[in-house]
């Protein structure tokens, strides 16, 4: 049988067993052939919109489900212009690289064979989970943070208290229906990825609880989590009807505060927050670093790989915008654009902010222009050069070109290990 006649009598296979009982064992072979042939299909969607506090527009090619494609939109547009799918394709079929009206290429991690990707030159960006030390009194974990310090001296104001729910049903419905479906769906709208009551309500049963922040009798917000010996894991949240107010008057923000109470005097010893996105300066990013938590280990699932497919003054705006973690052979770093050379001072401040246990390094690439100081925007092809090792194959292609757009380009590195040691830079 030849290659055209085999596909042909798999496919028809394929067709029946979609039809079949989905726990049949059919399914794990049909998985493992289609991935050695390239048989899955994969959704490609082009993003259009204003980049992140800027009013530069990016077109990005993601590959991936369409919740995806609106989450990486919420999270590096302020305004989209448009999303749309161009169909769906063989995984075996996508190479985006010869696209070049399309500045940032992304591919969702949950894609089969992402490692295809990696092969070309893009980026692996990883989830970041981040745990807390509740050994520590409140006051040490808060000390960097002003901004959390205050919030903590406003709650008194809003005369807040909380109530702990554990192995009541009814209470887990009130939590679900009526606090974190609709939060969820109200605060991320078409990115919003909702679990299912079945698995949160097993969650629940299996050492799991609800702390509700109490205004009066009236619950307002209130936070899942479960127990695994001297460590909590804070699973979601939610505000009743979903109303955004909450989130402004602290009541969301108290439901963290209160755990951390009620854990420290239960003796947990570690609050596991979950994972979030690999971009340094996102919201909640930047939230659980202003709480204490530190970054863990680098495991699971990566987020994305990405890659600059077009350099020019959209995608370096993205990358200004979006300083992020990636993976170099398994090691985390961490990795910041600037369109002009850094003061000593800024270096200090960039270091003092972004760098942090469990991060490797930290790399600031600046770039300027002695003529005109700033970025020449037209599209310039992506192409490898020699660069030192401390940037990896997809960050050097940035940089060669960069260099060969006649950029004076300085890259600043300082390892965690090396924390007091003087900045180092080369260009």
């Amino acid at each position: 049988m030849n290659v055209s006649a085999f596909r042909k009598v798999f496919m028809f296979a394929v067709s029946l067993l979609t039809r079949a009982d989905r726990k049949l064992p059919f399914f794990k072979l049909y998985t493992c052939i289609s991935h050695i042939l390239g048989l899955e299909n994969v959704q490609l969607f082009v993003i259009k919109g204003l980049v992140k506090d800027t009013n530069c527009s990016v077109t990005t090619l993601f590959v991936g489900d369409e919740t995806s494609a609106y989450y990486f939109a919420y999270l590096g547009y302020s305004h989209i212009k448009k999303l749309f799918s161009l169909g769906k394709f063989l995984f075996r079929q996508v190479d985006p690289s010869g696209l070049t009206d399309v500045d940032v290429i992304v591919v969702d991690a949950r894609a089969h064979r992402v490692s295809k990707f990696l092969k070309q030159g893009y980026l692996l960006l990883p989830q970041v989970s981040f745990s807390l030390d509740l050994g520590r009194p409140v006051c040490d974990i808060i000390k960097r943070s002003s901004r959390r310090r205050r919030s903590i001296k406003e709650l008194n104001r809003f005369n807040y208290s909380y109530a702990i729910s554990r192995n009541n049903e009814k209470n887990f419905d009130f939590y679900y229906w009526k606090m974190y479906l609709p939060y969820t769906r109200k605060r991320f709208g078409m990115c919003a990825f909702t679990l299912s009551y079945s698995r949160l309500k097993a969650l629940y049963r299996r050492n799991g609880g609800i702390i509700f922040v109490l205004k009066g009798k009236k619950p307002l917000a209130g936070m899942l989590f479960r127990t695994n010996g001297k460590t909590l894991y804070a699973l979601n949240l939610g505000a009743y009807e979903g109303d955004q107010n909450y989130l402004r008057d602290l009541a969301c923000q108290a439901a963290l505060f209160f755990l951390i109470e009620w854990a420290k005097m239960k003796g947990i010893k570690s609050l596991n927050y979950g994972l979030t996105v690999p971009f340094l300066a996102n919201g909640n990013f930047q939230y659980k670093k202003e709480w204490g938590m530190f970054m863990d280990e680098v495991a699971g699932k990566p987020f994305c790989a990405l890659k600059i497919n077009s350099l020019n003054g959209s995608s370096l705006s993205f990358l200004h915008q979006n300083p992020f973690i990636f993976l170099d052979a398994g090691v985390p770093k961490g990795v910041i654009f600037l369109d002009h050379r850094p003061s000593e001072k800024e270096l200090q401040k960039i270091f003092s902010m972004y760098l942090f246990p469990k991060l490797d390094s930290l790399i600031v690439i600046g770039y300027y222009n002695h003529n005109t100081g700033a970025a020449n925007e037209t599209d310039f092809p992506i192409e490898s050069q020699n660069m030192p090792d401390v940037l990896g194959k997809g960050l050097s292609h940035v940089y060669s070109s960069l260099r060969k757009r006649g950029f004076t380009v300085e890259v600043f590195v300082r390892e965690r290990i090396k924390f007091c040691a003087p900045t180092f830079g080369y260009s």
